[in-house]
């Protein structure tokens, strides 16, 4: 084997490898909290919005909706769909017109931290514009079902 076979056998390995890692690549993120918080700019009163999410899941499934390893390096599965689940727990969107700001507690890391931690109770149940739900989608070819969190 010549040289620039070695060289070419080298890459073709490690495009396997990275098309095998990326098709197969799981992602996690929890607790998330964007929040916009006011009470000088657009109005003389205060008002918050924002939305959290509990988590976000993304993993691998075959085509019956199970969690799998997909190999498409494999002549024999080289044409075969790649399917993503997408989960997106207590995702809920808020308004409030009568904040407890969290903009107070920025100057102070232990209250910010205490805050952020108790975030449920800062946000009123009549301030949901959507309540906590589940939201995911089971292949690229279904639409996203939303089932409410009891």
């Amino acid at each position: 084997m010549t040289k620039e076979e070695k060289k070419a056998q080298k890459k073709g390995m490690f495009a396997r490898i990275a098309i095998r890692v990326i098709d197969n690549l799981e992602i996690d993120i929890k607790d998330i909290h964007i929040r916009f918080e006011d009470s000088f700019c657009f109005t003389n009163k205060p008002y918050a919005f924002g939305i959290t999410i509990k988590s976000i899941s993304m993993i691998t499934i075959d085509d019956n909706d199970v969690k799998a390893f997909i190999d498409r390096t494999n002549s024999k599965h080289k044409e075969d769909p790649l399917y993503k689940k997408l989960i997106m727990n207590k995702l809920s969107i808020y308004w409030s017109d009568n904040p407890k700001s969290l903009l107070s507690a920025i100057d102070n890391q232990e209250a910010l931290e205490k805050s952020l931690d108790n975030m449920d109770k800062l946000i009123e149940d009549n301030d949901f514009i959507l309540r906590p739900c589940i939201l995911f989608n089971s292949n690229n070819l279904r639409p996203f079902k939303v089932r409410p969190v009891s």
